[in-house]
């Protein structure tokens, strides 16, 4: 596993350096080091972005609770799809992968709720002990320029984000859906990483059966 791996060359770099702290090792090196156990702890490839291949790995700033984080700048972390890689299903067993963007009304909508339609919070609540995990990007402003933290700050306080959400302002999510065609909505396999489900638009009710009867599966 990954963490082994990981372990055993923080150890060389030990031994090799006598009785060096880890306070000692160089700040880059410790990086590369955990950069490098990230990297490993996936499913190997080959990667793709299409329904059945192993989701190419992805990262990007985000808030794992943009409220109780209080939108902090500071607070953003990157976070990869490798993060939700689970093959015992012991956290998750689902992870729903949304993109957006603030020209997007159909985004809009989906966050906020409409009518008979629930805001993406609370279906997503829901189905949070069966395994559910949702992971979203915001990458574009309103006139199709990269998002900033400040846009996203305004999209989370105004749809009441409270799961992990980040600003893509290098579109790493144009790795499975262009972006003219939003939002995309990609349910990845934890148990593999592996893509079970892709659409764009905003037909809502469909994914939640597809994802309801993931859960049961």
């Amino acid at each position: 596993m990954v963490r082994a791996a990981g372990s055993v060359l923080l150890l060389a770099v030990a031994t090799a350096c006598g009785s060096q702290s880890d306070a000692e090792i160089p700040a880059e090196l410790l990086e590369a080091i955990a950069r490098r156990s990230n990297e490993l702890d996936y499913p190997d490839g080959p990667f793709g972005g299409a329904v059945g291949d192993i989701a190419t790995n992805i990262c990007f700033p985000t808030w794992d609770d943009p409220a109780s984080q209080r939108y902090a700048s500071d607070a953003l972390a990157e976070r990869c799809l490798s993060d939700y890689y689970d093959p015992d299903s012991k956290r998750h067993r689902l992870l729903f992968v949304v993109s957006s963007a603030i020209w997007c009304q159909a985004c809009q909508v989906e966050f906020g709720g409409s009518g008979s339609l629930a805001p993406l919070r609370e279906d997503v609540a829901a189905r949070r002990e069966r395994g559910l995990r949702v992971w979203s990007g915001l990458f574009q402003d309103a006139r199709g320029n990269p998002a900033t933290v400040d846009d996203g700050v305004r999209w989370a306080k105004a749809f009441k984000v409270d799961f992990p959400f980040g600003v893509d302002a290098d579109f790493t999510l144009g790795r499975f859906a262009k972006a003219d065609a939003q939002p995309l909505h990609m349910l990845i396999d934890t148990r593999t990483m592996r893509i079970v489900h892709k659409a764009t638009g905003g037909n809502l009710s469909l994914l939640w059966e597809k994802v309801d009867d993931l859960l049961d599966d």
